[in-house]
């Protein structure tokens, strides 16, 4: 969900993962609210020349509303932001192992899961799970599930970028995301040099394409895009007799 730094943090430890995300429930929920988030959302000084011009794409994507699609593997995630209105909404589907719906309305965080994914979790699916993102840290934090992070990411995390008018290449130093370094592990150092692709159109970052085949064996392309902007998002809440509040083992596993 962090762009949701959602978005290419999610998409490189989803796709590192590849089909065993989907089969581990600790690693689902950790790469899920890392999208993304897995970098600070202070303002940082835009770079020059390419990467400059992505990160400024980058910025302008993740700084209105938008919808988002990614595809991992046999992971697929689909949601909308609104980043000024502090909305995020999150439908992750892991195949066999279920699927993870997460709402972000302002501080609060919200996640249901479903089918063999929910026993891993309070309540079994049956309920919303509430934390709130203010008081936590790590993948539940504000910080990591606010859409302009991406920005932020790319500064940091992007080298060699090179390519102009709309079409952008470079690699990716994933080890430098926090999500995704939590939800590795040891495996860290496979995410120094991932290659990614670029996409802008209209000023606005529309999609990025990371090839992970070096990180995992069978892991492929992870695929992110960007569309409708500006349209308006309807996220709320779920009502209070049907959420929970987020034991301390969920908020484990969930990486915060």
């Amino acid at each position: 969900m962090s762009i949701v730094g959602l978005s290419l943090a999610v998409v490189a430890a989803l796709g590192g993962c590849g089909d065993d995300a989907a089969k581990d429930s600790t690693s689902t929920g950790t790469t899920e609210t890392g999208t993304s988030a897995a970098a600070p959302t202070d303002a940082a000084p835009v770079p020059a020349g390419a990467l400059g011009e992505l990160v400024a794409a980058a910025e302008k994507t993740t700084s209105t509303s938008a919808k988002v699609a990614m595809k991992s593997g046999s992971v697929t995630i689909d949601g909308a932001f609104d980043a000024p209105g502090e909305l995020v909404e999150m439908d992750s589907d892991f195949g066999d192992a279920g699927t993870i719906k997460i709402l972000r309305v302002g501080n609060d965080l919200y996640l249901k899961a479903g089918g063999s994914i929910a026993a891993s979790y309070s309540g079994n699916g049956k309920k919303w799970l509430h934390v709130d993102a203010s008081k936590q840290t790590g993948t539940l934090s504000v910080e990591q599930n606010d859409p302009s992070s991406t920005a932020k990411l790319l500064s940091t995390a992007a080298s060699d970028v090179t390519g102009s008018g709309g079409s952008y290449q470079g690699t990716l130093d994933m080890s430098k995301s926090p999500t995704v370094s939590s939800a590795v592990g040891s495996a860290g150092d496979k995410f120094k040099a991932i290659p990614f692709t670029a996409e802008v159109k209209d000023g606005y970052l529309t999609k990025v394409t990371t090839d992970m085949s070096k990180v995992a064996q069978g892991a492929g392309k992870s695929v992110t895009a960007y569309s409708g902007f500006g349209a308006p998002v309807d996220v709320k809440a779920p009502a209070a007799a049907q959420t929970m509040e987020m034991s301390a083992a969920d908020i484990k596993k969930m990486g915060g």
